[in-house]
């Protein structure tokens, strides 16, 4: 089991990855992202084969993701 600790400190973040967001909007992952969106969070989404979700861009990978901040389809 997860700490809460651990749960603070992840959310602690200003800049957050999602792997798991489909491309259709629906689904856990799109809910996730919106109310992490909502609350102020940057998002950045990661799926194998878009490369955009809700018009924001999606790194093919977690390796793909660049120091930047942004996500890069390469």
């Amino acid at each position: 089991m997860v700490s809460r600790r651990v749960i603070d400190e992840v959310l602690s973040q200003k800049t957050l990855a999602l792997v798991g967001v489909s491309r259709n909007g629906a689904g856990f992952g799109n809910t996730i992202r919106k109310e992490l969106a909502g609350k102020g969070y940057s998002v950045l989404l990661v799926h194998p084969e878009a490369e955009t979700i809700a018009g924001e861009p999606c790194a093919r990978s977690l390796k793909k993701l660049s120091g930047a901040g942004s996500a890069s389809g390469d």
